[in-house]
């Protein structure tokens, strides 16, 4: 309806001239993109300052320690989310490092109903259980190396890393 729109490149301003009702639509092109290379470090083992890359940010059994970028770039992490937030200019070259936390094991215990699994809550004392072989511990995707065990009404589980472990209990 014959309205116009201004936008002053030096102030970054919209005008818009509406004589009646309008609607008007303004576009803006990027001129500029940034890139950026992300390395994502995490610690080779508990006390240890060596740091190997990973393609994934860690999910359990890391803590987050910093970021660097070569040009200035910020990179905050958010642990509600398990997300990197990265505010950049220009191109640039970051490395994320995340530690491993103090040992942590974490266990999921399901009951095997005839190939059916259930997460449990407890477990009944008064029945008597065998760790089926599908059980197992994993770090950040990869299994690593456990034993679980099932001893007088109690999981025992044995392992050098952090983990989160899926045990399967069989009734005997």
């Amino acid at each position: 309806n014959g309205s116009t729109i201004d936008f002053d490149e030096n102030t970054k301003t919209i005008k818009a001239s509406v004589n009646k009702k309008d609607e008007c639509s303004i576009y803006f092109d990027i001129s500029k993109t940034a890139d950026l290379s992300m390395h994502i470090m995490i610690q080779e083992s508990f006390n240890n300052d060596k740091y190997v890359e990973t393609v994934k940010i860690p999910i359990y059994g890391y803590n987050f320690k910093n970021a660097t970028c070569d040009n200035g770039s910020n990179i905050t992490f958010s642990e509600e989310d398990n997300f990197l937030y990265v505010t950049a200019s220009q191109n640039d070259n970051c490395f994320v490092y995340f530690d491993i936390n103090e040992k942590n094991i974490n266990a999921n215990v399901y009951l095997n109903h005839n190939g059916t699994l259930e997460l449990i809550d407890e477990i009944d004392n008064t029945k008597n259980y065998t760790v089926n072989q599908r059980s197992e511990c994993r770090l950040n995707y990869q299994k690593v190396s456990s034993t679980i065990n099932y001893i007088n009404g109690k999981i025992e589980i044995i392992t050098t890393d952090n983990a989160v472990c899926d045990v399967i209990l069989d009734e005997s």
